[in-house]
């Protein structure tokens, strides 16, 4: 079988050694870090059936939670096949953790094996260990009895109180199991590269970079994303498909490589993540083609799915498409459904409706009784069935008694040459109740008034909407994947009491 069938009971290890007979001398995956590694088909399948049979001493079994802290690598992928290949769940956590979260999220988890090279008392194998056992002579490489994992993959998560809480995807390791692997793969045509420079612990790199191998394409990974590094590997390799967000390609894009380099190579340009700022979906378009250009929306727990491809998209900016076996309802803060085009709280349900998760240590989202699950997120669906995102539920600022959503604001900030990158927030205030607060990242050198800059938010959005105080920052605290903790922004300042409005150019700081 050389292209993925959605219909298929094949389980995942048992597609990785079809694979591996099919192509044996074919890269499976490239990792660009320090260097550049590779591995075959036939090399990751036989190191994983060794690595697969070297957790026999953990009793790593069908069921069984393996937490893998590695960074972006081969024996990062090679991990999570032995485990599947012995009906294990994976759970892939984040490698930079300290030590005391690192302790909380094991104590939740209770994995039965971390592979990571953590100081912690927990069953344990190291990098170096698991990299003898890829390669062990006294370790059969040879096929394992063929197992279907009844759940293929858990999420570790710190929600916006920062407290883990770990979601348990029912799914179960099999080609054809759910429908967004459906969906993810649907545009994939079984051969060329995919280039995922974003990290493993994150719900999309993780689905979509397995799934890409799974129907068959060469993986391209990055152990940290540089955006003059993307560029070069998509001309180096000719890569066909990139999974990226928004801030990612907010870098590209500024950098002073992108114009010189050969793109066209591209047939997917696969966006996720965060609502994207439509002079960014513009730009994509006119350099990749309005079919080359495929914007996602969905939540880690995958209870739901939307798409757009970018010709969509050019009729009806600012949507992040239809749902994908997937109905949408938008409802208010009492529960009802809001009429069409207001905005109200986005709720997801699978079609046909599934449980596609569970929560542990912490309470889950909240159920419909007929099964729409909410995904935290604000928005509006058109008369023709088209999410538009409005902003994360608890970043909405009331500011005189006027919505404002942090993304629009941020999204008319990075339109701003001199604007690297941006955070909006809302900070307590006696006379608004909510101030409008604008956190901006600005190119090095860059002299920039914030008269200035709220005369260029004030030509593009309405009044309410123009930050009422300003502030610059070296850089933004995002996570890997482009993430911003707007809460955390704001408990910050308040601890700090800062973020007041600035009334000379000398205490904004504008010279960095």
């Amino acid at each position: 079988m050389s292209i993925y069938d959605p219909e298929s009971d094949l389980s995942f290890g048992r597609r990785l050694t079809a694979l591996a007979v099919e192509r044996p001398n074919d890269v499976a995956i490239y990792e660009f870090g320090t260097e550049r590694r590779s591995i075959t088909w036939r090399e990751l399948d036989r190191a994983s059936n060794r690595v697969a049979r070297s957790m026999s001493r953990f009793k790593i079994e069908v069921n069984s939670l393996v937490a893998i802290g590695l960074p972006n690598s081969i024996e990062h992928i090679v991990s999570t096949f032995a485990a599947w290949k012995v009906g294990a769940c994976v759970l892939p956590l984040n490698p930079r953790m300290p030590a005391r979260e690192q302790a909380r999220v094991l104590d939740l988890a209770k994995p039965q094996l971390c592979v990571a090279d953590w100081k912690l008392d927990v069953p344990r194998v190291s990098l170096d260990e698991l990299r003898i056992a890829m390669v062990a002579p006294g370790i059969s490489a040879e096929i394992l009895p063929d197992v279907i994992p009844p759940r293929a993959r858990a999420i570790m998560s710190g929600g916006s109180t920062g407290d883990p809480k770990l979601i348990m995807l029912t799914q179960p390791g099999r080609l054809g199991s759910n429908h967004s692997e459906r969906a993810n793969s649907s545009y994939v045509g079984g051969s060329g590269t995919g280039l995922i420079p974003g990290p493993f612990y994150h719900s999309a790199p993780f689905t979509v970079g397995h799934t890409w191998m799974l129907n068959g394409l060469t993986l391209a990974i990055m152990t940290k994303f540089v955006a003059e590094d993307v560029l070069s590997i998509v001309e180096r390799l000719g890569v066909e498909y990139l999974l990226a967000v928004p801030t990612m390609l907010i870098r590209m894009v500024r950098s002073p490589q992108f114009d010189e380099t050969d793109l066209s190579s591209i047939r997917c340009l696969l966006i996720g993540a965060a609502a994207v700022p439509d002079w960014l979906m513009n730009r994509m378009i006119e350099v990749l083609g309005p079919t080359n250009v495929l914007l996602g929306y969905g939540a880690a727990e995958r209870q739901g799915f939307t798409q757009i491809r970018g010709d969509e998209w050019l009729d009806r900016p600012g949507s992040v498409g239809k749902g994908r076996d997937t109905d949408i309802r938008i409802l208010g803060a009492d529960g009802q459904a809001v009429p069409e085009g207001e905005v109200g709280e986005v709720f997801l349900r699978t079609r046909p409706p599934q449980q596609t998760f569970e929560y542990i240590g912490a309470p889950g989202p909240v159920v419909t009784d007929d099964g729409f699950v909410a995904t935290g997120d604000l928005g509006r669906v058109d008369s023709e069935g088209y999410l538009f995102l409005a902003d994360r539920v608890r970043d909405e600022i009331k500011s005189g008694g006027v919505a404002v959503f942090p993304a629009m604001v941020e999204a008319a900030l990075l339109e701003h040459p001199s604007v690297v990158d941006a955070a909006v927030i809302g900070l307590p205030d006696d006379d608004w109740g909510q101030r409008v607060h604008a956190i901006v990242q600005l190119e090095h050198a860059a002299r920039l008034s914030q008269d200035e800059l709220r005369e260029f938010v004030g030509q593009r959005l309405s009044a309410p909407n123009v930050p009422k105080s300003f502030e610059v920052i070296g850089v933004l605290p995002r996570t890997e994947a482009g993430k911003l903790n707007r809460q955390a922004l704001v408990r910050e300042r308040v601890r700090s009491n800062s973020g007041h409005p600035s009334t000379h150019d000398t205490e904004w700081g504008v010279s960095l």
